[in-house]
């Protein structure tokens, strides 16, 4: 910004007051020359910094902002269980970068802008999950890559997780976390309108797919089990009210229910197959990984394309698909010291006809 001209700089001052303390024999003459030296750079120092004072403004503020432009409020009439603990408004205008403003809490807050049309994204921030796009339009949260083998423990211990054929180039995406967005599309920032309140609806734009699996063989052996699901979307469009159009693969957790003598499992994500009705879909595929108590690992995949599509698509809400498998013959491990070692390294695909 400025180009000061200092005969000699502050880190060579400090190194000579550090020589003329030392006994050099010509400290004295040094000590005098040393005193003028410090002064001019002062007196630099004070010129540079007026002078910045003084244009701060046009530097810093290319286009003025008005003070107190507008109040931003978020509406959660529609989701009042939300509750974020960080906001997060994102504010686009034409041939500008969108700016963030964050606010604690659920609320909003003051936005300071210059004058101008503007369009606004609102969305929580306290989330692991990342954001992208340049203009109001192509804005999307989306949730990040991930390793499957790191998963999970048991697909650790394995050479490759086996995958349903048609999906081995799907990227394998974090479970979507809970997020609730809204927009705004025409905000006018000017003298007129200084002080007023821009409300912005929100909305709940993730939902929960609840899988159950009944009469499992030798449930009992089972020591643990994790899923995926294919065909899902990465990401949410907020301007668009719509999930892209993305196939990914989404691992999930499922749990035993030692009362029921069933299997359970819930995943949250964006949705699926925004041109449904325009007869452009994926095929989405549940595949279960089952590990047994010998270490030894089964995997199966059930076609669950019609279900995910029939299924009532409430975003918001959870959305559960009941899955019934007729029998799902899971071998009984080697148990009580046979002496014999399974190669617990290897997936063992479960051919079964499945009764949905």
């Amino acid at each position: 910004m400025f180009n000061v001209q200092c005969p000699m700089s502050k880190i060579a001052i400090e190194r000579a007051e550090s020589q003329a303390c030392l006994g050099y024999p010509e400290r004295e003459q040094f000590g005098a020359k040393l005193n003028v030296q410090r002064s001019m750079f002062n007196m630099l120092l004070l010129l540079a910094a007026a002078t910045t004072a003084s244009c701060q403004k046009e530097l810093v503020y290319p286009e003025p902002v008005l003070k107190g432009s507008l109040t931003a409020r978020f509406d959660w009439a529609d989701v009042p269980e939300a509750s974020p603990g960080k906001m997060s408004l994102m504010v686009f205008a034409d041939g500008s970068q969108p700016v963030e403003f964050q606010f604690r809490g659920k609320e909003g807050g003051d936005v300071d802008l210059a004058e101008g049309e503007y369009q606004f994204i609102g969305y929580n921030g306290d989330t692991e999950m990342a954001v992208r796009g340049m203009t109001w339009g192509e804005f999307e949260v989306y949730s990040q890559e991930t390793d499957l083998n790191a998963y999970s423990r048991m697909f650790a211990t394995t050479r490759n997780v086996p995958r349903t054929k048609g999906t081995e180039e799907q990227l394998v995406i974090y479970e979507a976390d809970e997020l609730w967005t809204g927009v705004k599309e025409s905000v006018s920032v000017n003298m007129a309108t200084l002080g007023q309140t821009v409300t912005i609806p929100m909305e709940a734009t993730t939902c929960v797919y609840n899988f159950v699996i009944r009469n499992i063989d030798n449930f009992i052996y089972v020591r643990d089990i994790t899923a995926t699901l294919s065909g899902m979307s990465g990401s949410w469009f907020p301007a668009l009210h719509s999930p892209s159009d993305t196939h990914c693969i989404i691992p999930f957790h499922m749990e035993k229910d030692e009362t029921e003598l069933v299997i359970r499992g819930g995943v949250r994500t964006f949705g699926h197959c925004p041109d449904y009705e325009e007869g452009i879909y994926s095929e989405h595929f549940l595949v279960v990984y089952a590990e047994m108590i010998d270490g030894t690992k089964y995997y199966y995949s059930i076609d669950v394309t019609e279900q995910m599509h029939e299924a009532e698509h409430l975003i918001g809400g959870e959305t559960e698909i009941p899955i019934e498998i007729g029998s799902l013959p899971l071998p009984k491990p080697l148990v009580n010291g046979s002496g014999f070692q399974p190669d617990v390294t290897v997936w063992n695909e479960v051919n079964i006809p499945i009764d949905l």
